[in-house]
């Protein structure tokens, strides 16, 4: 953005340029067939259909399934991003400039949350883009557009430490890209520029509601419209005056306006437990408004400072603060738009996608994503009456790129199956690899993790074509 855009209002300000998902063009072609490797829980689906773009808030926050289409940012990191205690789902394109780190027990999900405003990237495109190198803990398991046809992809300027334990559910991940590549088309110079002029606009308008605190609770009260920016609620209060706070009231906001709260000084830390709109509780999922009123509320801090969120509530609004590090231990209702460091911690703690009505649109636009694909089909044979016939084992396939970067998908099936898996690079040399500590066994529906133990397994034994090698190349389209 620039200064020449001011935000004189909703309807009469001039369209932002809307930061948008890529997806690298990966072509594919001959079906070949390994005689012993394996495939299964990470298997693309079919090609999805583009969902409707996302609503103004029409949500109560507790969708499940994806309902609509944004590739807009929804969580961008300016440092690094980490994830650790409890902390469980970010929803939307989530894009950090540093390094990445997952350290918490279990699965996170990227992209698609099982609860949340329902407004996810278009499945197959990117969902995580991470300019440094990625981290998954021991422990921990990356889910990265779970449950949708065609999954959600991941792009690493670095290394990925821990890919066994990255799911992009057929959409693949790409590592040693540069910090650029990695980020495209989300420029690492622009963005965080246009943060600044966002934040700087906004902090220049004059407040025309008024912020005061009562005990715990910062209480806004509406003012009169300002004719400079209409259907815009201003307001300012002081990183001391929100400090400590554990409740947050608005009042007379008008119908349909927007709010931002311009946030000076800092450091502050606050828990509010409690939002409420003219006496009515607003961040309760399960509320009719919780989608609408987390849409229509900015929270702007304009200093060079640490900020702390917490515990355990349902926080509304997006966060802009293009030099703050910001700490969550709470749940996230809006964009999340920093330019320091971000650490989600907490217990089960989620983001939420829901755009500012005001300046951060959701975006329609469809990335480029490849049309012709090609696959692998694979089949794990085992030695007959060994009795495990009903195990799933697991690997990934390593396509090495121009310029030094590795494409990595994940593939998983059953003893004695044939499953498929897609995305593959035409043209490129590709190796298939078993990972023989990735071995399960579904129980009632779902797959666990066997203990191996003291078991030794043979050296796996690879068969493409009839050939007794792992390296192949896909070289025909269709």
């Amino acid at each position: 953005m620039t200064s020449e855009t001011p935000l004189s209002g909703r309807a009469a300000a001039p369209p932002r340029r809307r930061l948008v998902a890529s997806t690298s063009v990966l072509v594919l072609g001959a079906v070949m067939t390994f005689g012993a490797a394996a495939l299964g829980p990470f298997v693309a689906p079919a090609a999805a259909e583009q969902l409707p773009t996302c609503p103004d808030g029409d949500s109560d926050g507790t969708v499940g399934p994806p309902l609509f289409t944004d590739n807009a940012v929804a969580v961008y990191v300016g440092g690094d991003f980490t994830a650790n205690e409890d902390a469980a789902e970010s929803e939307g394109l989530l894009v950090v400039h540093g390094n990445a780190s997952f350290e918490r027990d279990g699965i996170f999900n990227v992209g698609v949350v099982g609860a949340g405003s329902g407004s996810v990237p278009t499945p197959g495109s990117t969902m995580l883009a991470v300019g440094g190198d990625l981290t998954i803990g021991p422990t921990s398991a990356v889910d990265v557009g779970a449950g949708t046809a065609g999954g959600g992809a991941v792009h690493v300027g670095g290394t990925i430490d821990g890919d066994s334990r990255l799911l992009t559910n057929g959409a693949g991940a790409i590592e040693n890209m540069g910090q650029g590549p990695a980020l495209s088309p989300y420029d690492p110079d622009v963005f965080p520029q246009e943060m600044i002029d966002v934040s700087a606009e906004m902090a220049a308008f004059a407040a025309n509601g008024t912020a005061a605190r009562t005990g715990d609770t910062v209480i806004f009260t509406a003012g009169a419209d300002d004719p400079a920016h209409p259907g815009l609620q201003v307001f300012e209060v002081d990183a001391a005056t929100l400090d400590g706070s554990n409740a947050i009231q608005f009042n007379g906001i008008p119908d349909g306006d927007s709010i931002v709260v311009n946030v000076t000084g800092g450091p502050v830390t606050f828990s509010p437990q409690d939002f409420t709109a003219d006496g009515v509780r607003v961040d309760a999922f399960g509320f009719p408004g919780f989608g609408a009123f987390a849409s229509s509320l900015l929270w702007n801090f304009t200093g060079d400072t640490q900020v702390s969120i917490g515990q355990n509530g349902q926080f509304m609004g997006s966060i802009l603060g293009p030099e703050i590090d910001l700490t969550a231990t709470t749940s996230t209702n809006g964009r999340i738009l920093v330019g320091g460091d971000h650490t989600m911690g907490g217990a089960g703690t989620e983001h939420h996608n829901y755009p500012w009505n005001y300046a951060f649109p959701c975006e329609d636009e469809v990335p480029p994503i490849p049309t012709e694909v090609g696959s692998v089909s694979v089949t794990k044979s085992v030695t007959p009456g060994s009795g495990l016939t009903d195990l799933v084992f697991t690997g990934s396939a390593r396509c090495s790129l121009p310029g030094g970067a590795i494409f990595v998908t994940r593939w998983a099936v059953k003893a004695d199956e044939v499953t498929v898996f897609g995305n593959i690079p035409l043209g490129e040399t590709c190796v298939i690899l078993e990972d023989l500590s990735g071995v399960y066994q579904e129980v009632d529906g779902e797959l666990v993790l066997v203990d191996v133990g003291d078991r030794r397994w043979a050296e796996p034994v690879f068969t493409i074509d009839g050939e007794a090698t792992n390296v192949f190349t896909i070289t025909e389209d269709g």
